[in-house]
């Protein structure tokens, strides 16, 4: 599989935003941009770059050795002139993927947070030609596909046609299919001056020839633009809320969760309580943190004091205690500003008696 990633554009909204930096080398959440992108698409297979020739070498340098870091048997091409957009700038690629191989064309200012394998197997089903990742949303900056019986039938750029907006990740079983089509699209672009020629218009002249090209619709959350100032402002402000800058509310049950299982509480009192693995250890971390702790159990009210007193022998820390909650399926509902944003409401179930070691606590933010 041949995998290609213009960056060879202006990156012009940077600029007009006052930032020198080639959008490449843009530093997000301590991690460059193209970073970004090569990491999180997460498929293996020939990496073939096109970038742009900077008036500072350094720039170039500096990107050609995070590029060899990144993928070290990958192909950069360097292109000293301006293109007709990015499906322009792919073409200069057609020496190496003009061909019967699978091809990936990605953007490289994204971040995703997907199943790359899923797609690939979506992609490589028997019927289908090409594929395109997408995401609902009715926001005009994006491209947009009409899908009828689970095939793309039309992809339109910056106009709303469905709630199908695109990501900018594009496969074909022959990447010899892009190149064709995108030489057809050039082609027009000379004879009726479109603005630009994107990847994903390229997929129009495949359809109509009847390939079958099939959408890959994945959650809004997974993906992330980065291709614009405000889009990496809305980003790392979301980051800075979800990991560090507010304490969290933790509502964390007691018995199998924190303390050994005891099967009938009238033994509660007569088997000293056991802390699980890992447990005093990371409630002493979130209260040290400012995290709120709110511990809940099924046991009645009656029990209480008896609970509270295994806690504080143990050393576990906490804000609020609940009694008396069911022992059926307990449902946290809670808002968020929009369908974008992480969640608010997150949860985490653990086998009983498992305790914390072996948690991945990252993840959370915990």
């Amino acid at each position: 599989m041949n995998i290609v990633i213009p960056m060879s554009g202006l990156g012009s909204r940077f600029k007009n935003a006052g930032v020198e930096t080639p959008k490449p080398l843009i530093m997000v959440d301590n991690q460059y941009l193209i970073e970004h992108s090569v990491k999180s698409l997460g498929i293996d297979g020939n990496y073939i770059f096109i970038t742009r020739k900077y008036d500072n070498p350094e720039y170039n340098n500096r990107l050609s050795s995070i590029l060899k870091t990144l993928k070290p048997d990958s192909i950069e091409i360097c292109l000293d002139h301006d293109q007709y957009g990015a499906a322009d700038a792919a073409l200069h690629a057609k020496d190496y993927i003009d061909n019967e191989e699978e091809l990936i064309i990605t953007n490289c200012d994204q971040l995703l947070k997907w199943d790359a394998q899923e797609f690939l197997n979506i992609s490589r089903s028997g019927y289908c030609d090409g594929s395109v990742a997408t995401f609902k949303s009715n926001d005009a900056k994006n491209s947009f596909a009409k899908i009828e019986n689970g095939r793309i039938t039309n992809i339109v750029e910056k106009k709303v046609i469905s709630d199908d907006a695109l990501i900018g990740v594009h496969y074909w079983r022959k990447g010899c299919d892009f190149v064709r089509s995108a030489k057809k699209l050039l082609a027009e672009y000379r004879l009726s001056g479109l603005s630009e020629c994107y990847i994903s218009s390229t997929y129009n002249y495949l359809i109509s020839e009847g390939l079958n090209i099939l959408p890959y619709n994945m959650p809004k959350n997974g993906y992330i633009s980065l291709g614009t100032p405000n889009d990496i402002d809305i980003y790392l402000s979301k980051i800075k809320e979800y990991y560090s800058e507010k304490p969290k509310t933790i509502f964390c049950d007691i018995d199998g969760t924190l303390i050994k299982h005891v099967h009938r509480f009238s033994y509660v009192g007569f088997e000293p309580a056991i802390a699980l693995k890992g447990v005093i250890e990371k409630f002493n971390e979130w209260d040290s943190r400012g995290h709120k702790i709110i511990l809940t159990t099924a046991r009645k009210e009656s029990a209480r004091m008896l609970t509270e007193k295994q806690l504080t022998d143990l050393g576990i820390c906490w804000d609020q205690l609940i009694m008396g909650v069911t022992s059926g399926v307990r449902v946290l509902i809670n808002d968020k500003h929009l369908e974008s944003d992480n969640d608010r409401a997150v949860a985490l179930n653990v086998i009983t008696d498992q305790g914390f070691e072996d948690i991945n606590w990252d993840e959370m933010g915990l």
